[in-house]
């Protein structure tokens, strides 16, 4: 009889005793992992939200919105002409508006500077609205910290007030047009003149609401988004939502200077 390598029986010792177990091993595993694809949906991995995406959803406590005047977002620098802080709480149909005129100092630079020089770094009115929130946030020690910003200009107040059907300001009827010549008129007294009839404007503005759908003054900002902040569409769908209930009472007021 003629002998057997002694190599070749360790070859074959090895494979049965390591290399056929591993091997089988590792064809039992993936057999499981193909099953297991088949049988279960495989996860998927989010697409994170870009930075400048607005959170979704509705506020649950005390909300306040940055609102922004300016003469004219299309001009090459646009000029801020007064600054609201509107507080909303979900359940309530009060809201609290509190305004700022433009020439009010913080530290030696006056609110229209800060937003000036926002914009000049970033070319855009989001960044201006960025430190003129910094400012407010220094001024009041942290007591006006606003959770979203909105920008308006002449062109957007007049819309809002003829989607409204017009306001009366000191017994006298406005459409948007008059309005505007109104406040062109008083333009020269100087910002605390401007605000103290933005003031009136915006409780005349509460009056008219107390008759008209708050969906005449979301659509119209809701199709303006985001030329007036990244915000609009997020803040005007809740005048709709029910979670502020109609009608809005508008408690407005000016900080002292």
């Amino acid at each position: 009889m003629q002998g057997v390598s002694p190599v070749i029986v360790s070859s074959r010792v090895m494979f049965s005793r390591l290399f056929l177990p591993v091997g089988l091993t590792l064809i039992c595993v993936w057999l499981g992992w193909a099953a297991a694809r088949t049988l279960v949906p495989e996860r998927t991995t989010p697409t994170p939200l870009p930075l400048t995406t607005t959170p979704t959803g509705l506020p649950t406590g005390p909300t306040q919105v940055l609102v922004l005047v300016v003469d004219d977002l299309t001009a090459p620098r646009p000029l801020l002409d007064g600054v609201w802080v509107t507080t909303m709480t979900p359940g309530s149909s009060d809201t609290t508006w509190v305004g700022f005129a433009s020439d009010l100092t913080i530290e030696h630079d006056t609110l229209a500077s800060y937003f000036s020089t926002g914009y000049g770094i970033g070319r855009s009115a989001q960044d201006g609205a960025l430190l003129v929130e910094a400012g407010l946030r220094r001024l009041t020690s942290g007591a006006v910290a606003p959770h979203y910003r909105l920008i308006i200009d002449r062109t957007v107040a007049a819309d809002l007030v003829d989607r409204l059907g017009g306001i009366t300001v000191v017994d006298q009827a406005m459409d948007g047009a008059r309005m505007l010549a109104a406040y062109d008129a008083i333009g020269a007294s100087g910002p605390a003149a401007r605000a103290s009839f933005q003031a009136a404007v915006l409780e005349a503005c509460g009056r008219r609401l107390q008759g008209v759908s708050s969906t005449e003054v979301s659509s119209h900002l809701a199709e303006l988004a985001p030329t007036y902040g990244l915000d609009a569409v997020l803040v005007t769908g809740w005048l709709t939502s029910g979670v502020f209930p109609e009608p809005p009472a508008f408690s407005v007021t000016l900080a002292a200077r």
